[in-house]
């Protein structure tokens, strides 16, 4: 026989249907995994010209140079050549990158892909990151190609930053309660849904 008090309580809890509140930074709603992706992709977009600008200027001649020297150049010298393209188009790259990620996300706010889908990145207190915090998340997001600045050495340090890069953007599916990536964690901010932005 149940009491009136056990009567009250629900035999499970949460109870049937309960869904808790969305968790919200600053008063607005955490961005989904979807729309962070969404955006990732429309700033890729937006770097992909000057990226393919800066490729071509650094391996253009070197594919000359090596072409023009097939037979000629021993391998090793070839070798160093190719190293050296790579880690100076990496040195370029990483500066048009910070200069987006950091600078120009940090004077508008957003970056071209988060203004578009309306997302914006608070600090935990709801806040207004400073540029240390978008340091922070520039550093992770792009390990796996800043190691190339190093020749030689940087070829394979970058296929186990690469591991760390991909755990990075995955690890919002199951962080818990602010849905963060690595790069979200080491610099203290999460990414939220602003309508209207």
């Amino acid at each position: 026989m149940t009491s009136p008090t056990q009567a009250a309580w629900p035999q499970e809890y949460p109870p049937p249907g309960y869904a808790p509140p969305p968790v919200q930074l600053g008063g607005h709603p955490l961005a989904s995994p979807g729309e962070r992706l969404g955006a990732k992709v429309l700033d890729h977009l937006v770097l992909l010209i000057p990226s393919l600008l800066v490729g071509a200027v650094f391996f253009v001649p070197t594919a000359a140079v090596l072409s023009a020297g097939r037979g000629s150049i021993a391998p090793a010298a070839a070798f160093v050549l190719l190293a050296l393209a790579v880690s100076l188009w990496a040195l370029v790259h990483a500066a048009i990158h910070y200069a987006y990620q950091v600078s120009y996300q940090q004077r508008a706010g957003q970056t071209v892909g988060k203004r578009a889908l309306g997302l914006r990145i608070v600090r935990l207190d709801g806040g207004v990151p400073d540029r240390r915090a978008y340091r922070r998340r520039f550093l992770v997001e792009n390990a796996s190609w800043l190691v190339l600045v190093v020749p030689v050495l940087g070829f394979v340090i970058s296929s186990l930053a690469g591991i760390v890069q991909w755990l990075d953007a995955l690890w919002c599916l199951w962080d818990k309660p602010f849905q963060q990536c690595l790069h979200d964690k080491y610099a203290g901010t999460a990414v939220v849904k602003v309508p209207g932005a």
